[in-house]
């Protein structure tokens, strides 16, 4: 067993026992002198037995940005891993960095005192990772069906699992054979190709598929009056009418296309009408609303519309419809759309009855098949989500009426991205992303991405830029500044419980590393200054410390660059 503390100690952790050392001497004498505690630390990190050098993330408050893997204590156990580096990501994440193959064991983190800004009374909670025994395989075997005619009865498929898990069977080739109530049914002459699955759970891994093609021959004469199966012929337009006086309510299986009648690239889409439906006889009308490459890559889409004996549309019914789909691509999700631009995700409902609350809901059949159950027809079908859509600004900080431009990146497909803000009283943004300060506050922006191809509408997450007034530099602190002509501004807001801190040198200080320290008077009139974050310079000059604590009136804000006082301020006012 390997364990790793803060035996070497970092320059910081030094700093720290010294600034502790002269603190406990300075207030020797005073009794209710106090030390803040550790804040507590948590993850929600898991870590895969076999995992190949897998990070941790910590949650915390109050990490230091100078941290290093001494101020923590890291117990890797029996887990084989090595403990390598910690990484700042924020004041409250810490990234944690293993090498090695993880095995069985558990992983405990604890937090010394120095890991903290300021340093704290004593170490954190220790947290615990597992790694989980290693799962069991579990193999399919998968008997292949026998050869189907069209019109014969349905055939129960024969797959069980090494586990004795539940195996799910669907149907590849849908426009030839589906699953129904767990057998095949033969929809039309050609090969029907079926795969088994077998999820895992926490013993067993995730069996892998497999599959089994067989022939369906076309159907022989049929005996006089037999009823034929309801499934039409491949159409780009599927129809069922409905009467309130049929009892039975009604019901078509219809072979859909796209933008072709290729009977390989049909989809299957079953419309069942209950009884009670609508007060009127109506037409319901089925349709494609995605192209057949889209069908065939599991991203179908139907159009559902319905309309009365003279032709006027109805789109609320009195009692849900089922619209049964096949399964979508492993990455879609069930959605609607009332205009195909905006996508909205189904509801996933429990059983095949649709709560009482809900207008539109999805459930997953035992054959894998979507059935939706709707009392409004519109678009339903698998949509994809779109890749995170990231937006930043060169500026975290801008005056009243001055501008700056949002950027955005990630998204996927071809759709228009536009910009908004909800602060209007703040700021205002153009659809490219100019955005312009109004008066001093939070101005909150985000970005859509329109629908394009498989892919549905997506939106950003949201980030603030504070618009502030510049603080006045004050040159008259007893600080010698290194310019005599100042091309910088430092500006701050006062938080409750943080302080954020802007500051713009001049352009020939690209790339330096700056130094925020903050000064306070003493009783005897003398200034102390304590360094308490450092940022390294944009191609502008300019950064941003955020602190967490919060600035007191009456101290001196400066910032340092090659060890010389660049600018600084007094605290007066927000």
């Amino acid at each position: 067993m390997m364990q790793l503390t803060g035996s070497k100690r970092s320059r910081k952790g030094i700093r720290a026992e010294i600034v502790a050392l002269s603190l406990c001497l300075f207030f020797s004498s005073s009794a209710n002198f106090a030390v803040a505690a550790a804040p507590v630390i948590s993850t929600k990190w898991t870590i895969a037995n076999g995992a190949d050098s897998p990070p941790v993330f910590l949650d915390g408050s109050g990490f230091a940005a100078d941290n290093d893997k001494f101020d923590f204590t890291v117990d890797v156990g029996t887990t084989g891993l090595e403990y390598d580096s910690v990484a700042f990501v924020d004041d409250t994440h810490m990234r944690f960095n293993f090498h090695g193959k993880a095995n069985t064991g558990t992983i405990t983190i604890q937090a010394n005192a120095s890991a903290f800004f300021p340093v704290a009374s004593e170490a954190s909670n220790t947290i615990s990772i597992s790694v989980p025994v290693p799962l069991v395989a579990q193999n399919i075997t998968f008997t292949a069906p026998s050869v189907m005619k069209v019109k014969d009865p349905d055939q129960v498929p024969i797959a069980t699992s090494s586990s004795g898990l539940t195996v799910l069977i669907t149907s590849n080739t849908p426009s030839t054979c589906t699953i129904d109530f767990l057998k095949i049914h033969a929809v039309a002459e050609g090969t029907c190709s079926l795969t088994a699955n077998a999820n895992g759970n926490s013993i067993y891994s995730q069996a892998i598929p497999v599959t089994r093609s067989f022939s369906i021959l076309p159907v022989t004469a049929l005996p006089p009056n037999e009823p034929q199966v309801p499934v039409d012929e491949v159409t780009n337009l599927g129809s069922v009418s409905y009467d309130p006086k049929n009892a039975s309510g009604a019901y078509v299986a219809v072979l859909v296309a796209g933008n072709n009648l290729d009977p390989k690239k049909a989809t299957l889409v079953k419309l069942l009408v209950p009884p009670n439906s609508t007060k009127t006889p109506v037409v319901f009308l089925i349709s494609s609303f995605s192209s057949d490459v889209e069908n065939s890559e599991g991203y179908f889409v139907a159009l559902i519309k319905s309309s009365d004996a003279e032709g006027a549309p109805i789109s609320a019914m009195h009692a849900a419809v089922e619209i049964n789909i096949p399964a979508g691509a492993a990455d879609s999700i069930p959605s609607w759309s009332l205009d195909g631009k905006v996508w909205y995700k189904l509801k996933k409902i429990e059983s095949e009855v649709l709560p009482a609350d809900y207008h539109a809901g999805y459930f997953i059949e035992k054959d894998g098949r979507i059935a939706i159950f709707t009392d409004y027809l519109m678009l339903f079908g698998h949509r994809k989500l779109q890749e995170p859509i990231l937006i930043s600004s060169p500026s975290l900080l801008i005056k009243p009426s001055v501008s700056t431009q949002i950027s955005n990146s990630g998204g996927s497909g071809t759709g228009e991205v536009g910009f908004y803000t909800r602060t209007l009283d703040t700021c205002t943004i153009t659809p490219s992303g100019l955005l312009t300060g109004l008066k001093e506050g939070k101005c909150i922006v985000a970005a859509t991405k329109a629908a394009s191809g498989v892919y549905s509408n997506a939106i950003s997450s949201a980030i603030t830029v504070f618009v502030q007034r510049v603080a006045t530099v004050d040159q008259g602190s007893g600080n010698d500044l290194d310019h005599e002509v100042l091309c910088q501004e430092l500006s701050y807001t006062l938080l409750k419980t943080s302080s954020l801190v802007y500051v713009n040198l001049c352009a020939e200080d690209a790339g330096k590393t700056a130094y925020l320290e903050i000064g306070t008077k003493s009783k005897t009139g003398t200034w102390s200054y304590v360094s308490v974050l450092k940022q390294k310079l944009d191609s502008n000059g300019t950064t941003f410390f955020k602190m967490n604590t919060a600035l007191k009136i009456g101290q001196i804000v400066r910032v340092l660059a090659e060890g010389k006082v660049q600018i600084s301020t007094t605290i007066t006012k927000n």
